[in-house]
């Protein structure tokens, strides 16, 4: 049998979230044990997942594109909401999130801690 150097690992929104829409952090901290427990015999771990997005829908309702959504929504006109916004790169709200569950599980995520460093 080949010695497995690598693992990748597909991580779906309904695998990561609860049935109320929130992240389910039983699974996410079982999920971190078992990759922790690759890692600790040596095989790289590449996890990829759309559930950050799933599992940030409820901090969404304060996301730039809720809000020119719900001023939208009162007929104002795009380029006033877009002028009076503090603008900020898709993604960064996202991984704050994701930069405060690294440091609550102690787990390395250097593409989220240089977004971060980017604020």
């Amino acid at each position: 049998m080949t010695e497995v150097k690598r693992v990748v690992i597909k991580v779906g929104s309904s695998t990561l979230t609860d049935p109320a829409g929130g992240l389910d952090r039983a699974y996410v901290q079982s999920l971190i044990e078992q990759i922790a427990a690759l890692r600790e015999k040596g095989i790289d771990v590449v996890l990829v997942s759309s559930g950050a997005i799933a599992a940030g829908r409820r901090a969404a309702l304060f996301s730039d594109r809720f809000l020119r959504g719900e001023e939208l929504g009162k007929g104002r006109k795009l380029s006033t909401i877009l002028d009076e916004m503090k603008m900020v790169a898709e993604g960064v709200n996202t991984a704050r999130s994701v930069v405060q569950l690294r440091d609550k599980y102690n787990v390395p995520m250097p593409i989220a801690s240089a977004m971060e460093s980017v604020t």
